[in-house]
């Protein structure tokens, strides 16, 4: 009885307790009235909430009476809260929502792999990049608009040639080879260089493994997702019609410090002749310097170079976008064109892109497309190191253009100018360099509404690229020292596809306090690719380019190959209460690149995060949220050519292989072969372990935003090739898995805004720091590997070591001139001789901190846009100062020597100059220079035409800018340009592990300054308009 009567009153109490409850119900739409399925409503102040169903209604039972304010919440929407909501005993109270687009902090949808998450869910490294400042800056590469923009995201400019790519890498070096992030493109593996930036809907970068490793084997070094325009579903959606147009004209930004006067070039070459102890009166036959010279003559110029190597040049593009939509139904078509003069005389780029999107909706069905076709066309002379090689190498003596049956002057008619080099002019104007590549991309998807929250999707894809190199050089004659008697021409063909079929499922689950998202998947690649090369000289006449008409030197080669890539991926996140935030990854991949027994490898990842703002016990009004994070992922990589696991021979080309079989007349001649390469056997999964600990900060209603992160990063196994001794008979050395490196680094990104008085502007700023170890090198841990030639018949000035960073300096330390005028090397070790021994650590060309700071301001009709970036503690070899202050040969000369030692001017802190000497020329920190400095990269006014105005013309928008790119450069770099990164020369693959032999592969010639073709500065003026 006693049993029973518990019972009841607690059933009673029970009773009386949700008697006092309510429910609050109602409806979320948008703007055109539609539902927003999948909205969440919450109660403030109580753990209370619920999310809307397909019809964007909603019910939140057992509410406790009072009066509450309840917000509702959509992606890509403005959140609403309404206020003094009465919730009464027993009873159901009506409130609707009715929410306008917009994004605000933590809103934001995050693209992580196989889907999307909220920002404010994600455990991970992800920066999204405002698309906005993507397609502020007027150009054709992402990369150009992207410096500055994230934080750990590196853009490095190889050569300033039109239409090159920047290379763009995320947080330091992780590998001796490709250090290149992953794109994908709508959801495909692709490159970017055909990627429209105006185009461009969304980009974000996934910068720690934790979130990369769904990716696999292709993220070592991060991933770059771009979703292109896809136009918008809605009932009442109009055609949307822009098109945007810039025209630019550019120039070198800085002059090139070579002396020009012939007065002046004599007087130092006199010198360097009579420290070398040379009477130039009568040593030297020719007329030349002083021997029966006439200062008045007209036998030398004053010939400037660099004056006629560059031009000013000018540019324009265009950009064409419909869009529109229905309710189920959207599309997008983007079209493109650019042509781009270069500032060496000659150059050019042409560019085309075409882009088709559309989705349509029918029932549980979404199928979609994406169609690109893009082409490049390309003119001139400029591979990057031959810009300033070939002006380096011209003497002012040297008339440009002369009185020759070629029409051009030669440097080989001066007698006494020794290493002679042909007349860069010349071969720009009558060499023909030319190239034409077309890239189609074709993706299809289908998706299907398995349940409510289940949904597949099945995604089809074909990279197709077709690309035609064409080179001839004709016939012509100057001198007998300087000619080209017969014509040769060279022509290669590529043609690649690259096919992926994906196939997943993602689940998206709700239960009350907890949320559950899952995916997994699966996917195949395949890539296949043709090379064809034909070569030919002796034309009957220069007209005539065809590699038929060639009389003679007939030469044709080729090379075919492919690879594959299975995997199987999927994702598990979990949230509770949506302050406390799970997720794990898992990839495994197959790679053809590997044998057999080590083709399969793993990358799992896991992340965490804690939502303290959303904490009960956490009352700090002016923070809206405050979020701490932390990952850990693994990752691989296979970027290492195909075949390495397998012996390969090569032809011998020269014939000196050649072996007969048979007896006298009957005897043939059979093409011999030679040993290619030794099998790389047992090379495994390059490996990255990452750990990456991060905070994210929004205070003052969202105006004020901050992410936080430190990262560490090891990569273990890393492939490069491994020496063998000559009598091994092979021509490549074999990789191996053989090196070691640790990356850490710290990165913040901070934003303002104020949009609330008629001065609206937001300001942006990035802040990053790395540093790279070298812990394991070569196969036994312990090799090194020198680079940094800055040009040929230079010393070498890198060295990657284990201890240190990798492609650090190494150079001899100098202690002021001596009482010669001589640079002073300290000998380290005592010995009494200065050699390699002597070089020592001095650093690496990484900087200290990269800064961006991106300001964007509005009134009235106006609107300003200033986009600065900043690299401290940066070094660099001034490799054309040394080549140009370097006299053992009398070609291009520096304007510091007119400065140099001499008893008379032995102040002077320029090394004497001697002809045919290079004991001031070795590879010494007087070459080392600071190369910090900051870079106004972009300035831009511009002002939209009233309303009133544009709508009587029957245009929905019109804007006019006048802009500034790369404007001025403050730094104390003495060269050309402080950003200039090294060009990629050469394989990291096959290098020869050696302490005194240049290897010429990219990632070891950090920090040697070529001097390449360099950047130029634009000024640029544009329109936008909508219809």
């Amino acid at each position: 009885m006693r049993k029973f009567l518990t019972i009841f009153f607690f059933l009673f109490v029970y009773q009386t307790i949700f008697a006092q409850n309510g429910t609050i119900t109602g409806k979320v739409i948008d703007e055109s009235g539609q539902p927003l399925p999948g909205a969440n409503i919450t109660v403030l102040s109580t753990e209370l909430g619920a999310a809307t169903n397909s019809e964007g209604e909603y019910t939140i039972r057992n509410v406790p009476r009072g009066t509450y304010s309840v917000r509702a919440q959509f992606v890509g929407y403005n959140n609403q809260t309404i206020d003094n909501v009465n919730v009464e005993a027993d009873k159901s109270i009506l409130v609707d929502f009715n929410l306008t687009s917009g994004v605000i902090v933590g809103q934001e949808v995050v693209v992580v792999g196989y889907g999307v998450q909220q920002k404010r869910e994600v455990t991970g490294s992800v920066t999204s990049v405002s698309t906005d400042e993507i397609k502020k800056i007027p150009t054709t590469q992402i990369g150009t608009a992207l410096q500055g923009a994230a934080a750990g995201v590196n853009v490095a400019n190889a050569t300033g040639a039109p239409g090159s790519t920047p290379k763009i890498s995320i947080r330091g070096t992780a590998t001796l080879g490709n250090n290149e992030p992953l794109y994908i493109v709508d959801g495909v593996p692709t490159d970017i260089a055909y990627v429209n930036p105006s185009d461009i809907e969304s980009m974000d970068i996934l910068k720690d493994a934790s979130m990369s490793a769904i990716y696999g084997s292709r993220a070592a070094n991060g991933v770059i997702i771009i979703n292109t325009n896809r136009g918008k579903t809605g009932k009442d959606q109009e055609i949307s019609i822009k098109y945007n147009s810039y025209f630019a004209t550019q120039g070198v930004e800085n002059e090139f410090p070579f002396i020009t006067n012939k007065e002046d070039y004599i007087k130092v070459a006199r010198m360097a002749l009579e420290n070398a102890g040379i009477d130039y009166k009568t040593e030297f036959e020719a007329d030349y310097f002083l021997n029966r010279y006439d200062a008045n003559s007209s036998q030398f110029s004053s010939s400037d170079w660099a004056g006629a190597y560059f031009n000013n040049a000018f540019e324009h593009k265009h950009d064409l976008s419909v869009s529109g939509g229905t309710n189920n139904f959207n599309y997008a078509v983007m079209g493109m064109y650019s042509d781009m003069d270069g500032i060496v005389n000659t150059t050019n780029n042409e560019r085309m892109s075409l882009r088709l999107n559309s989705d349509l909706k029918k029932g549980i069905f979404k199928v979609g497309e994406s169609v690109s076709i893009g082409r490049t066309q390309g003119s001139g002379r400029f591979n990057n190191l031959y810009s300033f090689y070939a002006l380096s190498r011209m003497s002012p003596l040297t008339p440009i253009y002369a009185n020759t049956e070629s029409g051009y002057g030669s440097q080989k008619n001066i007698i006494g100018l020794e290493n002679q080099a042909n007349n860069p002019i010349l071969e720009n104007e009558l060499n023909q360099n030319t190239w034409d590549e077309v890239k189609v991309m074709l993706s299809g998807y289908l998706e299907v509404d398995i349940l409510k929250d289940l949904k597949y999707t099945f995604r089809l894809s074909q990279n197709i690229s077709d690309g035609y190199w064409f080179n001839f050089k004709p016939s012509y004659y100057t001198n007998e020292a300087e000619s080209n008697p017969t014509a040769t021409m060279s022509e290669t063909r590529n043609r690649k596809y690259h096919s992926i079929l994906e196939s997943f499922v993602n689940y998206n689950g709700n239960f009350g306090d907890h949320t559950v998202t899952a995916m997994i998947g699966y996917a195949q690649e395949a890539a296949d690719g043709r090379s064809t090369y034909g070569y030919v000289q002796e034309f009957p006449n220069n007209d005539l380019q065809v590699l038929g008409a060639g009389e003679s030197g007939d030469d044709a080669s080729g090379w075919a190959n492919e690879w594959r890539l299975r995997s199987y991926f999927g994702r598990l996140s979990y949230a509770y209460l949506d302050r406390y935030l799970l997720t794990a990854n898992i990839r495994r991949d197959g790679s053809s690149r590997f044998d057999a027994d080590n083709r399969w490898g793993n990358f799992p990842s896991f992340s965490g995060g804690w939502r303290i703002s959303n904490e009960p016990f956490f009352n700090i009004p002016v923070i809206t949220d405050l979020k701490l994070r932390a990952g850990y992922g693994e990752l691989g990589l296979q970027e290492f050519g195909d075949y390495q696991y397998i012996p390969k021979i090569q032809k011998d080309e020269n014939g000196l292989l050649n072996y007969s079989y048979g007896p006298g007349r009957d005897q043939v001649i059979y093409i011999g072969a030679r040993s290619l390469s030794f099998p790389s056997i047992g090379i495994q999964w390059e490996t990255s372990k990452e750990t990456n600990i991060g905070l994210d900060l929004a205070m003052f209603e969202d105006r004020f935003s901050m992410s936080l992160d430190y990262y560490l990063k090891t990569s273990d196994g890393i492939l490069f090739g491994v020496p063998i001794p000559k009598s091994a008979g092979a021509v490549s050395n074999p990789i191996v898995n053989s090196a070691s490196i640790d990356n850490n680094g710290l990165e913040m990104a901070l934003n303002y805004k104020n949009f609330d008085s008629a001065f609206k502007y937001q300001v942006t700023a990035t802040v990053s720091t790395y540093s790279n170890e070298v812990t394991r090198m070569g196969e036994f841990g312990d090799e090194s590997i020198w680079g940094g030639e800055v040009h040929w018949g230079l010393d070498l000035t890198t060295k990657t070591v284990v201890g240190q960073p990798v492609a650090s300096f190494f150079l001899y330390e100098t202690n002021g001139l001596d009482s010669n005028g001589d640079l002073k090397y300290v000998d380290q070790n005592g010995d009494g001789e200065i050699n390699e021994d002597d070089k020592v650590f001095m650093g690496n060309s990484a900087p200290d901190a990269d800064l961006g700071l991106i300001f964007n301001a509005s009134y009235s009709n106006f609107d300003f846009t200033l986009n600065l970036f900043s690299s401290l503690g940066r070094k660099l070899i001034n490799g054309g100062r040394w080549l140009t202050m370097n006299t053992d040969r009398f070609h291009a000369m520096h304007e510091d020597l007119l400065d140099a030692w001499t008893p008379s001017n032995s102040s002077s802190e320029v090394p004497r100059v001697i002809y045919a000497d290079d004991r001031n020329a070795k590879a010494s920190d007087y070459w080392l220079e600071d190369a910090s400095y900051l870079r106004v990269k972009y300035l831009e006014i511009g002002y939209t035409i009233p309303q009133n105005l544009t709508k009587s013309w029957g245009i929905g928008g019109l804007r006019v800018y006048v802009a500034a790119e790369n404007l001025i450069t403050f730094t104390g770099y003495s060269g050309y340009d402080p950003s200039v990164e090294s060009y990629e020369t050469g394989s990291i693959f096959d290098p020869s592990v050696s302490s005194v032999e240049n290897t010429s592969g990219f990632i070891f010639d950090r920090g040697a300054d070529r001097s390449p073709y360099p950047l130029s500065r634009k000024f640029l003026t544009g329109i936008q308009v909508s219809l």
